[in-house]
């Protein structure tokens, strides 16, 4: 769901995060005696003795238990998306994710446009520099000329110098 729908997944995992440990703080601040419940729960001493000992109070049985709430976290998390998802897509806010034979013939045709667009980029690249050849022939052709047609440069002073 992550590699597909990664722009929806993370701003409802920010969302349901913020809500958990929310939830977590306000119930260990308003006197819920999270640390008994915990016990009765089961979970391991290890975990609940540091936090019950600990200076940070309400901060760090907050933590603790969004920790220990992970796997439900995350369930919530993917089923929010998933609501999301369909939710946006009947808005018109995102497209469905097409099928793979769509992918694949978007592929297809994707990269036939490319090697058009390549074969004429091609083919005026050499028009160009059939121009450019004809041209400098031409010029040639004509400076070729220009100098034939032309008399020989005769000394300023009309004295012609031998060697």
């Amino acid at each position: 769901m992550y590699k597909e729908y990664w722009y929806v997944l993370v701003p409802v995992h920010c969302l349901t995060s913020v809500v958990w440990f929310g939830s977590f703080y306000y119930a260990s601040t308003s006197g819920v005696d999270v640390i008994a419940i915990l016990e009765s729960l089961g979970v391991s001493e290890t975990l609940i003795n540091p936090v019950r000992d600990s200076s940070l109070g309400h901060i760090a049985i907050a933590y603790l238990l969004y920790k220990i709430a992970t796997p439900a976290r995350y369930t919530v998390t993917l089923g929010g998306t998933t609501l999301s998802i369909k939710y946006l897509e009947q808005w018109g806010y995102i497209k469905p994710m097409p099928s793979k034979a769509q992918l694949v013939q978007m592929y297809k045709d994707k990269k036939e446009n490319i090697q058009e667009k390549i074969a004429e980029k091609k083919q005026d690249f050499q028009d160009r520099k059939q121009q450019l050849t004809d041209k400098k022939n031409t010029l040639l052709s004509d400076l070729k000329t220009k100098n034939e047609t032309k008399p020989p440069p005769a000394s300023a002073s009309g004295v012609t110098e031998n060697k």
